[in-house]
C-alpha cells in the first residue's frame, strides 16, 4: 500500500529542475495529469464492472485506484484523486459517515464523490447530496455511458470550483501584493530613513508569503563579504540580523548572474545543484527553500532581497517572484534616494561650514590688530618673566655658543663656581671642569651637534674658583635657527647630596644582601642540621629495637642478654644526651639557662670529666695525660689555686664535650693531653701561650655570670686540651663554635653528632666569664682547645658568697634526716598512684617502685584516678602531664580543690622539660617535676623526699 502511494505521489508531483536560476514560471500545460478514479467498493465483481464501464469507448485516459474499506479510501484521498466512486455500504463506513470523515480530513480540497447504492431512496439521496456527494447512482440501473457521464460531470464541476477558488485566492493575493507594493512605494517617497524602509519591507513580505525568514543582505564592494541589514524571522529559527558573512563561493558562482538581474527560486536547495560550499553556507543558516532577488544600483550589485523557508521545502509561485522583484526595485529607489539625500546633506553642511568660516574670518580680521597689540605686550611681559626666572632660578643656568663659550649666566651658577659675573662671560665652560677626562667628555659632546636635537644629560666633576670640587648633574638642550645649531642651554645642579644618598643606599643594599646571604646560609644549615638530627636520633633506635626483639624471643644466652641490656642502656643514654643537648641549646638561645654557682676546684672537675671518657680512650688505646702546673703567684695575689666561681656540673659538661671530641677524632693509639695552669693576661685580655692559628668568640647571646659582680682582675686559670687527631681544616676553623656546624655534614661522613657540643661549650664558658679558643696546624695534625676562666680571690670569698646567694638558682641545703625506711627497700610501705595513658611507662614505673618496696596502683586517665581513690589512698601521686581529654594540670587542680586529696604530694612526670614547664607544673599543684626519660634513682629519691617525716 505504502509503495503504491509513493509511486503515485512521484507521478503527480515530478522533481524540480536542477538549474539554480529561473527566468520564468513552469508551463502548466506540460504538467497535465490523467484522470484518476478511486473505486471504494468491497465487492470485487462490482469493482471490475465499474472499471470496464470507465474504459469502454472512452475518450479519456483513466487511472483506477481500488479500495475495499472506507479507511483505505480515506488514505487514497490524500493523493487527491479526480473523483471517488463510493459504495454506500462498506464494511467499516456507510456513505454519510465516509463523507463526514472525508470533509474533516481534506476540507474544501476533498475530491468529488459519486455514491453508488443497490436501492433507490430519495431521502438517503438528499442526505448524501447535503453531506457533499456530487451524484447518486443506483447499481441495477447503471450503464457505461451513464457512469462515464457522471464521472466527467463531477470532475468538470470540481475543476470549475477549484478554478473559481484559485481565481479568488489569486485576486486576494494580487490585492494584498499591490497593497504592499503601494505601501512601500509611499514610504519610499515620504521617508528618508532607509533602515525603516528596509525593515518594513521584510516584515510585509514575510507576512504575505507566510514564510520563516525574510532578510535584506548588503554586500561589501568585493562581494565576498556582507551583512544582514534588515530581517523578519519567526521562532524557532535563528536571527542573523547584523551578522557579517563571508561566502567565497558566492562571488565565484553566483554574483554575475545576480548582477544581470536573474532570480534564484529554489524549492529545495539540496536538489538544484548548488556548489557544495554555498550549500553548506545556506544549511548553516537553517535554509531549505530560498527565493533570492537582486537589489541593483545601476550595474552594481548592492545586495539581495531573500525569502527563506526553514521548516521544509516550498514551491515559489510566479506571484511570489514578481512581488520580490517589484519590492527590490522599490528598495533600490530608496537606496538611491537615501544616497542622494546623504550627498545633499553633506553639501549643505559644507556650505554651512563655509559660511560660518567666512563669518569667523571676518571677525578675526577685525580683531587681529587688537590681538597683535596684546601679544606684543604679552611678549614683553614674558621676556621680563624669563629674565627673572633666569636670574633667580635655584639651579645654575648658562647659555653658550656652539663652541661652549659662555654668553649668559645666572646668579646661581655664579655662586656655584664662586666667580665674579664679569669673569664668566666669553669664557669656555670647559675651564671649570675638574679633570682631563671630564674635559675630554665635554668636547666629545660638543663635536656631535646632531645629538642636541634631544635633551642630553651628563654627570661631571666641576671645580669652583676657590678650588672646591663637586659632582654636577648637567642637562643640555640645543638652540637652533633655520635648522642650524647656534647655541646651547646648560642646566647645572650640585648633586653632592644625591651622590651621598646613593652611596648610603648602596651601602644599605650591600648590608641587605649580606643579611640575605646569612639568612640563606642559616636556612641551609638548618636543613643540614635537621637531616643530621633525624639520623642521630634514629641511629640509637636500631640496636635498641633489635636487641628488644631478640630479648622478647627468650632465646638469648645469659651473656648475650647482658650484652643486649648494656647496648640498650648505652644507646638510650646516647639518645637522652642528644635530647639534653637540644634542650641546653634551647635554654641558651632563650636566655633561660641558669647556673648553680659555687666555688669550684677545676682540678676536681677535670678529673671527673677524664674518668667519664677514660673507658672510651681505653677502647681506642688512646693515652690520656693530665698535667696540673703549680701556680707561681698564688701567695702574692691571694688566689685560690685553680678555683673558679661557677656551676661544677656545667663546667664538667664543657670539659666532657671537649674530651669526647678529642677522643672521637683521634685515631687508635693516639694521645690526648690535658694541661691546667694559671696564665697572666696580656694587654688586659685573656690569652693563651699557643701561637698557632686560632679562633676566639666573645659572648653575643648570653650574659656572663659575673655581669653584675665586681670586675674581675687577672690572672686567669687556663685549661688546654691537645690531641693528635684529624685536626681542623683552615676554612672550617672560624666556624667550629657555631650552632649546628659540622666540618662534614654529608651522608657519608665518618663521625656522627649534631654539631652542638662545641657551641654549648662556648656558651657555658662565656656564661662563666671566660673564653674558649680552637687552634689547629691543619688536617691530620691534631687540634688544641683552650679554655680560660677567671680565678677566685681568697679575700673576695665573702662578697662572692653574698653574690651567689642573690644570683644562684641552687637552694640552700640542709642535712637530710635519716630515712625511716630500710635501705634495701627504700620505699617499703609507701603507697603510690601512677597516672599515665602510655602503658609502657606505667608498667616500667610500677615494676621499678614495687621492686623498691612500694605498693602501686595504676590509672590510665583522670576519670580512673577519681574512681581509684575511693578505694585506694596514696601517699604520693606520680602523674603524666600530656593526657587526652583531661591533662595533668587539670587533674591536679581538681585534686587540690577536694578536702580529702588536697594534701597528697604529687610528682609531674613529663617530656616537657623547659624551665617554664617546670614552673607551670608547680603552679598547678605538683610538688616536684621529673622529665622523661625516667631516671630510676632520681624518681626514688623524689618520692623519698615527699614521704619522709617533716
Amino acid at each position: 500500500m505504502s509503495e503504491l502511494l509513493n509511486a503515485l505521489e512521484d507521478e503527480r508531483f515530478p522533481k524540480q529542475s536542477s538549474h539554480p536560476f529561473s527566468d520564468s514560471s513552469p508551463d502548466p500545460s506540460s504538467q497535465r495529469l490523467n484522470r484518476t478514479v478511486l473505486i471504494a467498493e468491497d465487492n470485487e465483481i462490482d469493482r471490475e464492472l465499474y472499471r470496464r464501464y470507465l474504459l469502454r469507448n472512452s475518450e479519456q485516459t483513466y487511472q483506477v485506484l481500488e479500495a475495499v474499506t472506507g479507511k483505505e479510501a480515506l488514505d487514497f484521498c490524500r493523493l487527491q484523486p479526480d473523483v471517488v466512486l463510493l459504495d454506500y455500504r462498506l464494511p467499516d463506513f456507510e456513505g454519510l459517515e465516509f463523507l463526514k470523515a472525508l470533509q474533516a480530513q481534506s476540507g474544501h480540497l476533498s475530491p468529488p464523490v459519486i455514491v453508488i447504492t443497490g436501492q433507490g431512496n430519495e431521502s438517503i439521496a438528499v442526505q448524501l447530496m447535503k453531506a457533499g456527494a456530487e451524484d447518486y447512482l443506483i447499481k441495477g440501473r447503471l450503464s457505461s455511458d451513464e457512469l462515464q457521464f457522471a464521472v466527467e460531470s463531477a470532475i468538470e464541476k470540481a475543476q470549475l470550483q477549484r478554478k473559481i477558488r484559485q481565481i479568488e485566492a489569486e485576486r486576494q493575493q494580487n490585492l494584498e501584493r499591490e497593497r504592499i507594493i503601494n505601501r512601500i512605494a509611499q514610504q519610499v517617497h515620504r521617508s528618508l530613513d532607509l533602515d525603516d524602509i528596509l525593515q518594513t519591507t521584510v516584515q510585509e513580505v514575510r507576512q504575505f508569503l507566510h514564510t520563516d525568514r525574510v532578510l535584506i543582505f548588503s554586500f561589501e564592494p568585493e562581494l565576498e563579504w556582507g551583512a544582514v541589514v534588515a530581517e523578519a524571522v519567526v521562532s524557532p529559527w535563528d536571527s542573523v540580523l547584523s551578522n557579517t558573512f563571508h561566502d567565497p563561493c558566492f562571488h565565484r558562482g553566483y554574483a554575475e548572474g545576480y548582477r544581470q538581474g536573474r532570480v534564484m527560486a529554489a524549492a529545495d536547495i539540496r536538489t538544484i545543484g548548488l556548489e557544495p560550499c554555498h550549500l553548506e553556507f545556506l544549511e548553516s543558516l537553517q535554509v531549505r527553500a530560498n527565493l533570492v532577488v537582486p537589489i541593483l544600483q545601476k550595474e552594481t550589485l548592492w545586495g539581495l532581497l531573500i525569502a527563506q523557508n526553514c521548516a521544509a521545502p516550498r514551491e515559489w509561485k510566479p506571484a511570489d517572484v514578481d512581488l520580490l522583484k517589484q519590492l527590490a526595485t522599490q528598495v533600490g529607489t530608496a537606496i538611491q534616494q537615501a544616497n542622494a539625500y546623504a550627498k545633499m546633506a553633506e553639501w549643505n553642511n559644507r556650505l554651512i561650514e563655509v559660511n560660518e568660516a567666512l563669518k569667523v574670518t571676518l571677525k578675526e580680521l577685525q580683531t587681529t590688530e587688537e590681538e597683535l597689540r596684546q601679544q606684543h605686550e604679552q611678549l614683553a611681559h614674558e621676556q621680563q618673566r624669563y629674565q627673572d626666572l633666569f636670574n633667580f632660578a635655584p639651579d645654575g643656568y648658562v647659555v653658550t655658543n656652539s663652541n661652549g663659550q659662555i654668553q649668559e649666566a645666572n646668579q646661581a651658577i655664579v655662586d656655584l663656581l664662586a666667580v665674579e659675573p664679569q669673569f664668566l662671560l666669553n669664557q669656555p665652560l670647559a675651564c671649570y671642569l675638574a679633570s682631563a677626562e671630564d674635559q675630554q667628555a665635554f668636547f666629545i659632546q660638543l663635536n656631535q651637534p646632531h645629538c642636541f636635537q634631544q635633551v642630553q644629560s651628563l654627570e661631571l666633576q666641576l671645580r669652583s674658583q676657590q678650588g672646591r670640587t663637586f659632582p654636577a648633574g648637567i642637562t643640555i638642550t640645543g638652540i637652533y635657527s633655520n635648522g642650524q645649531l647656534t647655541g646651547l642651554r646648560w642646566l647645572i645642579r650640585d648633586i653632592t647630596e644625591r651622590k651621598q644618598a646613593e652611596a648610603e643606599r648602596e651601602h644599605l643594599l650591600q648590608q641587605e644582601q649580606a643579611a640575605r646571604t646569612a639568612a640563606e646560609r642559616a636556612n641551609r644549615l638548618k636543613d643540614e642540621f635537621l637531616a643530621v638530627l633525624s639520623h642521630e636520633l634514629r641511629s640509637p633506635l636500631n640496636p635498641i629495637l633489635g636487641w628488644v626483639k631478640l630479648l622478647q624471643s627468650h632465646q638469648l644466652a645469659p651473656e648475650k642478654t647482658t650484652v643486649a641490656l648494656e647496648t640498650i642502656e648505652r644507646n638510650a643514654k646516647l639518645q637522652a644526651q642528644l635530647i639534653e643537648d637540644l634542650l641546653d641549646i634551647s635554654r641558651i638561645m632563650g636566655g633561660k639557662l641558669t647556673l648553680n654557682a659555687a666555688p669550684v676546684d677545676l682540678a676536681t672537675v677535670l678529673s671527673a670529666a677524664l674518668e667519664t671518657v677514660r673507658l672510651a680512650a681505653i677502647a681506642k688505646s688512646i693515652q690520656l695525660d693530665l698535667a696540673i702546673l703549680p701556680s707561681e703567684n698564688n701567695a702574692a695575689t691571694h688566689l685560690a689555686a685553680n678555683r673558679v666561681f661557677g656551676d661544677a656540673t656545667r663546667l664538667q659538661q664543657v670539659f666532657w664535650n671537649l674530651l669526647s671530641n678529642a677522643i672521637k677524632f683521634t685515631p687508635n693509639g693516639g694521645r690526648v693531653t690535658v694541661k691546667l695552669e694559671q696564665v697572666a693576661a696580656q694587654n688586659g685580655e685573656m690569652g693563651s701561650r699557643d701561637t698557632r692559628r686560632s679562633a676566639t668568640y666573645p659572648s653575643s647571646t648570653s650574659t656572663p655570670l659575673h655581669s653584675s659582680a665586681p670586675p674581675l682582675i687577672p690572672p686567669f686559670t687556663q685549661v688546654t686540651i691537645t690531641d693528635t687527631g684529624k685536626g681542623i681544616a683552615p676554612e672550617f676553623l672560624p666556624f667550629v663554635f657555631e650552632y649546628f656546624r659540622q666540618e662534614d655534614a654529608s651522608t657519608t661522613r665518618q663521625f656522627g653528632g649534631l654539631g652542638l657540643g662545641m657551641s654549648i661549650a662556648r656558651q657555658m664558658v662565656e656564661m662563666h666569664g671566660g673564653t674558649i679558643a680552637a687552634a689547629s696546624p691543619g688536617e691530620g695534625q691534631g687540634a688544641t682547645f683552650t679554655v680560660c676562666l677567671p680565678l677566685i680571690r681568697s679575700q673576695g670569698d665573702g662578697k662572692l658568697r653574698r653574690w651567689r646567694e642573690n644570683n644562684s638558682s641552687t637552694p640552700p641545703t640542709s642535712p637530710n634526716p635519716a630515712s625511716p625506711y630500710p635501705s634495701t627497700h627504700p620505699l617499703a610501705g609507701v603507697r603510690v598512684l601512677i597516672v599515665d595513658d602510655e602503658p609502657d611507662t606505667r608498667e616500667f614505673l610500677a615494676f621499678l617502685l614495687q621492686d623498691e618496696g612500694a605498693t602501686v596502683t595504676e590509672a590510665t586517665c583522670a576519670a580512673d584516678v577519681l574512681q581509684t581513690m575511693e578505694q585506694f589512698s596514696p601517699d604520693v601521686i606520680v602523674s603524666d602531664i600530656g593526657m587526652p581529654e583531661i591533662d595533668g594540670y587539670m587533674l591536679m587542680q581538681r585534686l587540690r580543690t577536694s578536702q580529702q586529696t588536697r594534701s597528697i604530694p604529687a610528682i609531674a612526670l613529663t617530656a616537657y622539660a623547659s624551665k617554664s614547664d617546670q614552673q607551670q607544673a608547680i603552679a598547678a599543684g605538683f610538688q616536684r617535676h621529673a622529665t622523661k626519660p625516667i631516671d630510676p634513682g632520681k624518681m626514688i629519691a623524689l618520692i623519698q623526699e615527699l614521704v619522709q617525716p617533716q
